[in-house]
């Protein structure tokens, strides 16, 4: 998987993978390809919204939002759907 550069990529465990961008809104990138949810736990440094909206791309799902999530200490843990792409977006 290749990323721009000026991005930061992660592995989040084997088989999730994210990418943070930063612009006037906190976004976060994560795909989960493996055939089990599985949790992410992100760090977000400097400026940490106090929520952010998961957007996930899946089988059943097109960019669909789901419940906002709390940040806490620029802590976010979230259930990533098998076979998912889920964008984080916040404001800061």
């Amino acid at each position: 998987m290749r990323y721009p550069s000026g991005h930061s990529h992660h592995t989040i465990g084997g088989r999730v993978h994210g990418m943070e961008v930063r612009c006037s809104f906190t976004i976060l990138g994560a795909i989960n390809s493996g055939t089990a949810a599985a949790t992410a736990s992100l760090f977000i440094s400097g400026g940490a919204p106090c929520q952010m909206t998961p957007w996930v791309t899946s089988s059943s799902d097109n960019l669909a939002s789901k419940t906002a999530l709390s940040v806490t200490e620029g802590r976010l843990s979230a259930t990533l759907g098998a076979q998912t792409v889920t964008t984080f977006v916040g404001k800061p």
